[in-house]
């Protein structure tokens, strides 16, 4: 058995592993959404700018629905992680539902 004390640097290296693998695969999928909606509104876009509306501007409303998007993913995320915790209190051992 192996002293718990010894193996604490190896549960957080692998602790801090997957935390970075789960921020890029979060960020990956942030990156697509914003991507594909811009290249929806693609039209839009070059209709504006030719009507004299300025790079700026144009970032500005990318990024607000953009932004828009992350806030609603992340605030429904931590809605149906809360929902699904509370009912699998009994399957969680030694841990509360909503530990960060």
């Amino acid at each position: 058995m192996v002293n718990s004390a010894a193996a604490a640097p190896l549960r957080i290296a692998c602790q801090l592993i997957l935390g970075l693998l789960g921020l890029t695969l979060a960020i990956v999928g942030v990156y697509g959404v914003v991507s594909y909606a811009a290249s929806q509104r693609i039209h839009k876009i070059g209709i504006r700018m030719a009507l004299g509306t300025g790079p700026c501007t144009v970032l500005r409303m990318l990024l607000r629905s953009g932004v828009s998007l992350l806030l609603f993913g992340v605030s429904l995320g931590c809605v149906l992680a809360l929902a699904v915790g509370w009912p699998m209190r009994s399957l969680l051992f030694g841990i509360h539902p909503a530990d960060r």
